[in-house]
């Protein structure tokens, strides 16, 4: 099982665009930037939380992200992640 986030596309009018993108939002604090990482070090991250022997401090659970997901699923987001800039 692979998860998706949808993230909603820019407003047209800048005050939605203040409100939609803040710096204050907490979910945009909470997430790491993956895009553009090594590939290697994002597998071994997602193998990390799937184990527990890295937590995360966010909103969402890595683990639970990662529970279903098989070494070759790791390895496609991985490898998705890193050519992405």
């Amino acid at each position: 099982m692979l998860a998706v986030l949808n993230v909603p596309r820019k407003p047209r009018h800048k005050s939605a665009a203040k409100t939609a993108y803040s710096v204050k939002c907490p979910i945009f604090r909470a997430a790491a930037r993956l895009s553009g990482q090594r590939e290697d070090v994002l597998v071994q991250a997602l193998r990390d939380f799937k184990s527990g022997k890295r937590v995360g401090s966010g909103v969402a659970s890595m683990a639970d992200v990662t529970y279903e997901m098989t070494d070759s699923d790791m390895e496609a987001v991985s490898h998705y992640l890193a050519l992405r800039r």
